[in-house]
């Protein structure tokens, strides 16, 4: 198991997924800070009526980069594989583009 986590831990994938949530990160940022020096950060109501409550583009720095982190793990545990792994193709497979 040891050998498994290893293996895990040190895969280049890791290292894209620290990089393109850096990368959300900063566009981000640059995005509310110029919102914020061009009159403000903006806010949305729920579906567009004065009377509910507002959104605002600020949390777009705690939900753009939770969203990154979530599908890029989620990518990385469909192509992360043990290295002891065998990928058996199917047989006589049948395609049917009809």
């Amino acid at each position: 198991m040891l050998h498994r986590r290893l293996y895990t831990e040190h895969h280049p994938v890791r290292y894209l997924i620290t990089y393109l949530i850096s990368i959300v990160v900063a566009f981000e940022l640059s995005h509310l800070f110029w919102e914020y020096f061009n009159g403000g950060v903006l806010s949305h109501y729920l579906l567009n009526r004065s009377g509910f409550p507002s959104i605002s583009n600020g949390w777009g720095i705690v939900i753009l980069p939770l969203l990154a982190w979530f599908s890029t793990s989620r990518i990385k545990k469909r192509i992360t594989f043990p290295p002891d792994y065998v990928f058996i193709a199917p047989q006589n497979t049948q395609w049917n583009f009809n």
